[in-house]
């Protein structure tokens, strides 16, 4: 199992993991700030990647400050998403692009959610 620590770069980490198939460990997430743990927009990702892939587990702790991910297959195929406002579309289609090469069936996805910045 890898072990990762802190939120910086947690998509680079999961799409990693998928592709690898190796397990991974993030600790310490915002575990220092005022209000500790996984974002709600992270939470959703999580929620995504377990959407297109069979066999994914997630485990996150109580805080939410470790996260525990064991990939499965990248499997792809219809879906409609809802990604909420916390980010961009953009966050969740990074991820997607970088996974859709490798999957079983083309993906055919459509995502709701903020097509920019709330700013």
């Amino acid at each position: 199992m890898l072990k990762f620590t802190g939120s910086s770069e947690f998509r680079q980490v999961l799409i990693l993991s998928l592709l690898s198939g190796k397990p991974v460990t993030i600790e310490e997430i915002r575990s220092l700030e005022d209000n500790p743990g996984l974002l709600e927009h992270e939470v959703t990702l999580l929620k995504l990647l377990n959407e297109l892939t069979n066999g994914c587990k997630t485990k996150v702790n109580e805080t939410g400050t470790r996260v525990v991910f064991h990939p499965g297959f990248i499997i792809g195929g219809d879906l409609d998403f809802d990604c909420g406002v916390g980010v961009p579309l953009s966050y969740f289609l990074e991820v997607l692009v970088c996974l859709a090469p490798f999957a079983k069936k083309k993906f055919n996805i459509t995502l709701h959610g903020l097509t920019h910045g709330m700013d």
